[in-house]
């Protein structure tokens, strides 16, 4: 992953370029042109070279929107999972709430005459007994 620094270093070396148009002469020899930097032998490399000047901001560009839509995704997908915590918090005291009512109406007179039901909501509640 790119970092923030990197991201930065070329958007300064991209602002002390000059503003262009940048383009190819497709020429042996080049006459009153000032802004040649070099001669580049290969013509897809200088046409590339050329059009770098329009590339790389247009991908400086999308780099950082994606990264904006990156945060917003991961601020989304920290409150998705706060959200679900709560729910899944609030349902397990609700069922818990719900068993110990179960253990009190089913709370047995006499020890070894514990239903099924008092059972099961004891075992469910950890083996915690009713008081």
């Amino acid at each position: 992953m790119m970092k923030q620094e990197q991201l930065n270093a070329i958007k300064k070396r991209l602002a002390k370029t000059s503003v262009g148009p940048w383009f190819v002469v497709e020429e042996e020899f080049v006459q009153n042109v000032s802004s040649v930097i070099g001669v580049i032998h290969l013509s897809k490399d200088a046409h590339f070279i050329a059009h770098a000047h329009k590339d790389v901001p247009a991908l400086i560009e999308e780099i950082e929107r994606l990264k904006r839509e990156n945060e917003g995704l991961v601020i989304d997908r920290e409150c998705a999972i706060s959200n679900i915590t709560n729910e899944f918090l609030n349902e397990e005291q609700r069922l818990r709430k719900a068993l110990e009512e179960i253990m009190e109406d089913q709370a047995p007179i006499m020890e070894g005459w514990e239903t099924t039901t008092y059972e099961i909501a004891r075992k469910a509640l950890g083996g915690e007994a009713h008081e």
